[in-house]
C-alpha cells in the first residue's frame, strides 16, 4: 500500500492494469497473513483489494484464481454465509481445475457445517472423496480422516445407517479381519474412539479448518476427558475464538466503522452466530 501512500491512484490506470494491481495487492496481503501472525486486518485489506479488482473489470475477465483467493479470505474471516453464496459462482469458473475445486469444496463444506446444514456439508466432502486424490498439497486429509468427517456429518444428521457405513470403512482400514473378530470390534468402537477424533481435530486446527476442528475436538473431549491433554484444550479454545466467539476478534471495530457487513450488530441483537 506504499504506492497509494505516495500518491498512486489505481483508478487512473487502464482497467486491466488497475485490476491486476489490486489482485496482486490482495494476494500479497493474503500471503502475508498466511506466513506471519493471525492478524484480521490483513485479511480485510485483501478482501478490499479483491473487491476493487472485480469492480474495475467485467465478471468474464476476472481471474478464477482471484475468486478462489477471495473465498479463502472470507472463510478465514468467518464469513461463512458469504462463502456459501460465493462458492455457487466460483464453482462454475473453476470447473475442470480439480485441485482448486477440492479446496473450494473444503471451504464450502465447512461453511455449511458451521451453519448446521450437515447434509450439504457431507455432499461437498463426498465430492472430495470421489474426485480428488487425498494427501496432495491442496488435499492434505487422508481417506480415514475424510471418513471421520463424513461420519460426524451423518451422526449430526441423525443418519446412523450412513454413519455406520463410514465407521465400518475406518474399522477395516485400521484393523485386520482377525483383529476385528478376536477383539470383538464394531463400527461403534470407532465412533466412540476419542483419540481418533482428537487427532483428526488437531490436524484440522493446524490447517485452520476451524469449524471441523471445533466439532471434532469437542466430541473427542466428550467421549473421554481422560485422554484430552492441555494442548487439546488450548487448541480448542483457539478454534472457538475463530468461530463461535467472532465478536472478540480485532476486526470488529474496523468492520463496524466501514459499514461493510453489519454482522456484529446482528449477532448482538439476535444472539446468534452467522
Amino acid at each position: 500500500m506504499k504506492a497509494i501512500t505516495y500518491g498512486y491512484d489505481p483508478s487512473s490506470a487502464e482497467n486491466d492494469d488497475a485490476a491486476k494491481w489490486w489482485m496482486a495487492i490482495g494476494r500479497r496481503f493474503l500471503l502475508l497473513w498466511e506466513h506471519t501472525t493471525d492478524e484480521p486486518a490483513l485479511l480485510q485489506e485483501a478482501l478490499t483489494a479483491f473487491s476493487n479488482a472485480q469492480r474495475t473489470i467485467s465478471d468474464d475477465a476476472i481471474d478464477p484464481e482471484v475468486l478462489c483467493d477471495e473465498v479463502h479470505v472470507q472463510f478465514a474471516l468467518g464469513l461463512y454465509c458469504h462463502v456459501i453464496k460465493k462458492c455457487q459462482h466460483v464453482a462454475f469458473e473453476l470447473w475442470g481445475n480439480l485441485d482448486r475445486m477440492t479446496q473450494v469444496w473444503l471451504w464450502e463444506g465447512q461453511a455449511h457445517f458451521h451453519v448446521g446444514d450437515y447434509h450439504e456439508a457431507a455432499l461437498r466432502f463426498q465430492s472430495i472423496m470421489t474426485r480428488s486424490v487425498p494427501s496432495t498439497p491442496l488435499m492434505p486429509y487422508t481417506n480415514v480422516e475424510l471418513w471421520v468427517i463424513l461420519g460426524r456429518c451423518a451422526v449430526l444428521c441423525n443418519n446412523l445407517d450412513r454413519a455406520q457405513l463410514y465407521y465400518d470403512k475406518i474399522l477395516c482400514s485400521m484393523y485386520g479381519d482377525d483383529d476385528i473378530v478376536r477383539r470383538g470390534l464394531s463400527w461403534e468402537h470407532v465412533m466412540n474412539d476419542a483419540t481418533l477424533h482428537l487427532t483428526c481435530g488437531s490436524k484440522c486446527a493446524k490447517r485452520r479448518d476451524f469449524p471441523l476442528a471445533v466439532d471434532l475436538l469437542r466430541y473427542g473431549k466428550q467421549l473421554n476427558p481422560n485422554v484430552t491433554t492441555v494442548h487439546h484444550d488450548e487448541v480448542l479454545a483457539e478454534c472457538i475464538r475463530h468461530t463461535v466467539h467472532l465478536d472478540t476478534r480485532a476486526s470488529r471495530a474496523t468492520w463496524e466503522a466501514q459499514k461493510r457487513i453489519p454482522l456484529t450488530r446482528l449477532r448482538e441483537r439476535l444472539g446468534v452466530v452467522l
